[in-house]
């Protein structure tokens, strides 16, 4: 008995439209975060770039380089890691500051790769640059606090000191300054837990506290 036995072809599914997708997609991320790209030949031309700054965006055109909208000094920092990248084939970083159109600092980290054909071959310089101004100004009020943690510490140190070196003149004995002075010593483990007293301070403290026993010694 013969079967009839259909075979349904399959067409397979043209992969373009899905890479146009994928594009699309990544262009769109990109435009929602804090991130821009260029992308050069290997002469380093520009070809095109994507969510530059506005500041940059002014100056950029296609066929441009890049001493034609970065400051002289940080465009030929580029080009010198630009052509360390096309010699090595390896990845570098470099962390820039600009100022805004309201004149605001902005900072920047550009990552710099080099851009590879099927072969292998080095094609072009694709440069990702994403913006870290809110780190950078936390960081610096973070320095900036600790640095006034620091001198509230060393004051209340002063002071804790001022008072044993009080205890320690008008006493005739060991026993009683240690006695006098308890509070003192247990005055500075307390400062210790409500600020950060820096190493070098709390060991100063302790040669200072025990310089005092062997006076009186």
């Amino acid at each position: 008995m013969e079967s009839n036995i259909s075979i349904m072809s399959i067409n397979p599914v043209s992969t373009l439209p899905m890479d146009r997708s994928h594009l699309s997609a990544l262009m769109q991320a990109i435009r929602s975060a804090d991130i821009c790209v260029f992308y050069q030949t290997t002469n380093l031309i520009h070809l095109w770039a994507e969510n530059l700054p506005q500041h940059l965006h002014n100056k950029w055109r296609v066929g441009c380089r890049d001493n034609d909208f970065f400051s002289p000094d940080l465009a030929d920092n580029m080009e010198t890691i630009k052509l360390q990248v096309l010699a090595t084939g390896k990845m570098q970083t470099i962390e820039v500051q600009f100022e805004d159109m309201a004149k605001q600092e902005i900072w920047y980290k550009f990552s710099i790769d080099c851009d590879r054909n099927d072969r292998g071959e080095i094609i072009g310089v694709i440069t990702t640059g994403v913006e870290i101004s809110g780190l950078r100004r936390r960081e610096q009020v973070l320095k900036i606090l600790l640095r006034e943690v620091s001198h509230r510490s060393k004051n209340l140190l002063a002071i804790i000191q001022s008072i044993a070196s009080q205890t320690a003149r008008y006493t005739e004995s060991l026993p009683v300054f240690c006695a006098n002075s308890k509070g003192v010593y247990i005055l500075f483990p307390i400062l210790k837990i409500s600020l950060p007293i820096p190493t070098g301070v709390e060991h100063n403290f302790a040669n200072w506290y025990n310089r005092k026993l062997w006076v009186i010694l």
